[in-house]
């Protein structure tokens, strides 16, 4: 059987936009590369969808950032009180 083969995000771009852009008809990127028609018109539905993500104020990866500082500064945070938790503990007994 044949293993599936893999292709970079750099690559379904590229040919997303050319089938946008009517370079070529569909048949001939297919042909070229040889890639199925469901597939291309797949890659170029996908890039339509999410070309807004494009132009936001924040993207993907500066979410994801965000949200790590967030959790970095509360792991932070709870360790200065169990030190804090403990050293009260040690006093006391």
């Amino acid at each position: 059987m044949a293993k599936p083969r893999k292709f970079s995000a750099e690559f379904k771009a590229k040919i997303a936009m050319a089938a946008l852009r009517k370079e070529t008809t569909t048949a001939e990127l297919c042909r070229k590369h040889q890639l199925s028609d469901t597939i291309v018109n797949r890659w170029k539905q996908q890039l339509l969808k999410q070309a807004h993500c494009i132009f936001s104020a924040t993207t993907p990866d500066d979410a994801q950032r965000q949200r790590i500082d967030d959790l970095e500064r509360l792991i932070g945070q709870l360790t200065v009180e169990l030190d804090a938790a403990k050293k009260l503990s040690a006093m006391l007994h």
